[in-house]
C-alpha cells in the first residue's frame, strides 16, 4: 500500500523533475509524504488530510463517529488494528472526546434545548410530559442517576438531570431528585406542565402538588406488568395452580386496558380491567359496565 501511494509522488512540483519520496509520519489516520527533487533539492510535504487546530481531521471524525454511535472504543480500534490499518490509539480518542467531542455536545445540546423551550413558551399551552431515570448499575449500589423528561406531544427530550447517589439519602432515591430537579427546571422556565407519564414510585406522588394542579401522574403500565405477574405466580405456588395458566392473558388484557382507552378515561378502565374477573370464570352475562 505504502508503495502504490508513492508512485504518485515521483515527479517535483516545480520542475517536473525525479524525486525521492518516503513517507515522513503516520500520525493515526493521517499520512505526511515529504518529497525531494533530486536536481535542485527543494523539499516539500504533501498530508493525505485537513487538519483542525494542529489535530488531523480523520481522526476526530473517527472518534466523533465511535462516540456518536455509542459503540466501544477499544473494540471499534481493534478492528483496524486487525486489518493494519493505521488508526488512532485508545489514549488519543479519550483527549478528543474530552478536550473537543463533550463541548461539542453539551454546546449542540443546550443550543437545541433553547430552541425548544423558546417554542413551547411561544405555543403556551400545558407541556404533556414522560419522564423516567437510570443508573449507572442496577441495584442499590448505584454512584450516578440520570432522569430525562421528554415532550410526549413533540416527541423531544426536553431537559436531563444527573445525580450523584452522596447528594441524596441512597441511590434509590436519585430517581425522585432527579425528577424534582427537572420539574424545578421547567418551572424556573415558565413551562406549564399538563400531564406525567412516569413509572410507578409512591414517592414521585408527592411531588405534583408542589408544581400545579395541571400535573397528572399516569403510572407507565409497562411498570406494572411485572408486579401483576409476580403476584398472580405466587398464588398459582401457593393455593391455584390454574390461576398460572391465565397469567399471560391477564397481563396482556392490562396492556389493552390501557391502550384501547386513550381518552384517559378512568372509569371505563376500571370497568375494562374488572372484567376480567367475568372472564376467567366464563361469566359473560352480568351487570357490570363492560362485558
Amino acid at each position: 500500500m505504502e508503495s502504490c501511494l508513492l508512485l504518485h509522488f515521483k515527479l517535483c512540483d516545480l520542475c517536473r523533475g525525479p524525486t525521492e519520496a518516503v513517507v515522513w509520519k503516520v500520525v493515526g489516520t493521517t499520512v505526511r509524504i515529504r518529497k525531494q527533487c533530486r536536481e535542485f533539492g527543494s523539499i516539500t510535504f504533501w498530508d493525505s488530510q485537513n487538519f483542525i487546530s494542529s489535530i488531523p481531521e480523520g481522526n476526530l471524525r473517527l472518534g466523533a463517529g465511535i462516540l456518536f454511535s455509542g459503540s466501544k472504543p477499544s473494540q471499534a480500534l481493534r478492528v483496524f488494528s486487525h486489518i493494519k490499518c493505521p488508526v488512532i490509539s485508545l489514549r488519543s480518542f479519550t483527549r478528543h472526546q474530552t478536550k473537543w467531542l463533550h463541548p461539542v455536545i453539551n454546546l449542540v445540546w443546550k443550543t437545541k434545548q433553547e430552541e425548544m423551550i423558546e417554542g413551547l413558551r411561544q405555543i403556551g399551552v400545558p407541556v404533556n410530559l414522560g419522564g423516567d431515570g437510570r443508573s449507572d448499575s442496577p441495584g442499590h449500589s448505584a454512584k450516578y442517576g440520570s432522569y430525562t423528561l421528554i415532550d410526549l406531544d413533540w416527541n423531544m427530550v426536553l431537559h436531563q438531570e444527573l445525580v450523584q447517589s452522596d447528594e441524596v439519602s441512597s441511590s434509590n432515591a436519585m430517581e425522585l431528585e432527579g425528577l424534582k430537579r427537572g420539574l424545578d427546571f421547567l418551572s424556573q422556565q415558565d413551562i406549564q406542565g399538563g400531564s406525567l407519564v412516569t413509572d410507578r414510585h409512591r414517592e414521585s406522588s408527592s411531588l405534583f402538588s408542589l408544581y400545579g394542579v395541571h400535573i397528572l401522574n399516569v403510572f407507565n403500565v409497562s411498570y406494572c406488568i411485572p408486579g401483576v405477574s409476580k403476584k398472580i405466580d405466587k398464588i398459582a405456588k401457593k393455593s391455584c395452580s390454574e390461576a398460572g395458566k391465565w397469567s399471560k392473558s391477564i397481563s396482556n388484557h392490562l396492556y389493552w386496558v390501557a391502550a384501547s382507552t386513550t381518552d384517559g378515561d378512568s372509569d371505563m378502565m376500571l370497568a375494562k380491567w374488572l372484567s376480567v374477573a367475568n372472564h376467567i370464570q366464563d361469566i359473560h352475562d352480568h351487570e357490570t359496565d363492560f362485558p
